[in-house]
């Protein structure tokens, strides 16, 4: 059995949702979530990265279903837009 020893880094990461998205907090993303099964997809910056692994961690803790999205590299806040174009609101989690 694994047990951790110390703590090597942090890692802030973000959550984000277009503007015209009805989620307003993480609970009403999980809502949304569990209605629309099988048609959220979530994007990371590869396979195997802490966003990507953070992503389906948190699919398992809320108990929703989401497709990872790899994308290659991390595209500048400036440019984080949904696929409608619409740019995209973001919370900070610690």
């Amino acid at each position: 059995m694994l047990a951790p020893v110390t703590l090597v880094c942090t890692f802030p990461l973000l959550l984000l949702v277009p503007n015209s998205s009805p989620a307003r907090s993480v609970a009403d993303f999980i809502a949304f979530a569990k209605e629309n099964k099988g048609k959220v997809t979530f994007a990371s910056p590869g396979v195997g990265t802490v966003p990507h692994l953070a992503g389906e961690l948190f699919k398992q803790l809320a108990g929703i279903e989401m497709t990872h999205a790899p994308y290659r590299g991390m595209l500048p806040r400036s440019r984080i837009r949904s696929r409608d174009g619409s740019i995209c609101r973001s919370a900070a989690a610690r």
